[in-house]
This record gives structure tokens, sequence and C-alpha cells, in this order.
């Protein structure tokens, strides 16, 4: 983008009706200079979910054996069953080969492992429920249990175990969750004499898997062939805006509204743009100095809004540095 030969600074400014705006995520400013500036928090939070590329019957003693355990790596219609009467429970359905690719420098924080589901018949006050949930490390079936008590219906259900912030008694790499034998081991029962023989049906087992990665300062894929760009990063990791951590320079915040509420950090990791007030027009102005000549400019970042009704919208210019930068009014308008 140019500007003649004078000095332009990136602004975001929000506009909201009854909503709270959030800048949480990366707001990058790449030059052709070679520098490279990202506002963003110190580590994203991230859910990645995947399906088995297998799934096996595996041994309990006592046990009773599954058909069809390929049938539970996708949600189709097809499934792994297995038979079972009074108080008689199933082998291990093992699935695994999930396939995540999960970064080396990640911090694993929690597990969910979705199993889809379904029992014959619940006549007679016949129950079927899980019997063991069990994740698998290294190809090896963990010790801490994740069933819930839950009664089996005849139509297919998602039950969640586990969770984003439940590691099954664990510790866990990212290697450790990428590898093929990473997965779940799973097993249903019959634990009344109540009704008839049941048939449990598997349709999927997914793993979704939470986990936090630091930011890292790295050129946008489309950036220019021949740059090599530098990262300053301003995580919004502080008690107040005020002082800034970057450019030596503080965030310039303004309003054109009859709130009187500038944009501030409220959360740690969050520069909060506007509150959940009607009528919004607000300003964060980046404390930065760019020439304008010759220079490309990529900006990226991750706003949230949420809370009451209305209309929420977003804006990003580049301004002349000489002339302080102030939102028109809140709308259409800003």
């Amino acid at each position: 983008m140019r500007k003649g030969s004078k000095l332009m600074h990136g602004w975001v400014m929000p506009s909201a009706q009854k909503f709270i705006g959030m800048l949480h995520g990366a707001i990058c400013l790449v030059v052709l200079l070679g520098s490279f500036f990202c506002f963003t928090p110190a580590a994203f939070a991230i859910s990645v979910t995947a399906s088995p590329s297998s799934c096996t019957d595996t041994a309990i003693s006592g046990g009773q054996s599954w058909s069809g355990t390929s049938n539970a790596k996708s949600s189709d219609g097809n499934y792994a069953t297995a038979t079972v009467d009074d108080n008689q429970f199933t082998n291990y359905l093992n699935c695994t080969g999930y396939g995540f690719s999960i970064p080396s420098n990640a911090t694993i924080t929690g597990i969910t492992v979705s199993v889809e589901r379904k029992t014959s018949s619940t006549s007679n006050s016949s129950v079927t429920s899980d019997y063991l949930v069990r994740a698998i490390k290294g190809g090896v079936i963990g010790s801490t249990d994740g069933s819930t008590g839950t009664s089996y219906t005849t139509s297919d259900v998602v039950e969640d175990h586990g969770g984003a912030t439940n590691l099954w008694g664990a510790s866990w790499t990212p290697a450790d969750i990428n590898a093929s034998t990473f997965g779940v081991a799973y097993a249903a029962q019959k634990p009344t004499t109540k009704g008839s023989a049941l048939t449990v049906s598997v349709d999927q087992i997914q793993i979704t898997v939470s986990y936090t990665a630091p930011f890292a300062c790295t050129q946008p894929s489309n950036t220019p062939s021949g740059l090599t760009l530098s990262c300053v990063c301003d995580t919004f990791t502080r008690p107040s805006l005020q002082p800034s951590t970057i450019f030596n320079s503080n965030w310039i915040v303004s309003t054109s509204d009859s709130t009187g509420i500038l944009p501030s950090i409220v959360n740690s990791g969050y520069l909060r743009l506007t509150n959940n007030t009607g009528n919004n027009a607000k300003a964060a102005t980046v404390p930065g100095i760019f020439p304008a000549s010759g220079n490309y400019i990529s900006v990226e970042f991750q706003h949230f809004a949420y809370n009451g009704s209305g209309a929420d919208g977003i804006a990003l210019t580049l301004s002349d540095y000489s002339i302080p930068a102030v939102p028109g009014a809140y709308g259409g308008s800003l």
C-alpha cells in the first residue's frame, strides 16, 4: 500500500450495538523494509478433532467379541457391533491412528473422546452402558477410566468422555498424541439381568485434543519473495494498556461516542475495544510509524464479539501519522 512518502500507522476501529468487542489474536504489520509487527496473545488455545484409521477387537478376559470393527472409523450408519447378555461386557474396541499433527511446542491440556453408539433395545427395563473407556498411549491402554453411567438409547447418541482439561491420569507430549499408537479403548456392558440379549452398535469414536501453543512470529504465506522479516509482539498480558511494551510509544485510544469508555485491557491477553452498550465508536491505534513509500503491509487479527443484540462491526485503516486518528460516528459511518 502506498501513500506518497509520508509516514503511516495502522489503527483498529470497531463499532458495536450492545456487544462486547475483544481483540485477542494477531495484528501483524509487514513492511517491505523487513519488519513483521504482531500484536497477539502469548499462547493460543486450540482444539482439534480427528477420526481413527484403525479400530480392532482387543480381548478382555470374559469379554464378548466385536464384529465389523472398521465401521467405527466414520459416522456413516455402518456399525461395529457386539452382543451382550445378562451381566456381560464386551471386549475393547481399540481405535488408533488418529493422525494428529500437534505442534512440537504445544502443551496438551485435555482429551475428549466422543463415542457415537446405541443399543438394540430398552424394553423390559434392559440397560446398556459403558463398561470401560480408557486412553491408549504408546499402544498401552491406560488405567484411568472415563466411562459414564449413561444408559444407551435405541437411536445414535454421541457422548463425550474426558474433556478439554482432562488428561486421563497421564502426562502427554505432542509426540504422544501424534503417534499412530495413540487412541482409545472402549467397552460396553449389560449390567443387569432384565430383558434379553442386546446388541451394542458403535458408529464412530472421535477424539478431540485441546492444547495451547505459544505464538510464533512467522512470515505470512503470501509474503513477497526475497523478504526476511523480524517480529515485535504485544500480547496484552498486563494489567493496563499503558505503558505499551512495543515501539517505545503508547497505544493511542479514542472515542467519538458518548459512553466515555475507551479501549482497554480488562482481562489479561485481551484488548477490549467496546463494552456491552449501544452506539459505540472507538479506536485503538498501533503505536508504530512506518515509512509509506514502497512498503507492503499485511494485517492479521482475531476478533471476538459476544453478549447483547444488534450489530457489530470493525474496520482497519492506515492514516497519516501527523493527523491524530479518531473514529467517525457509530454504525455505517464509522
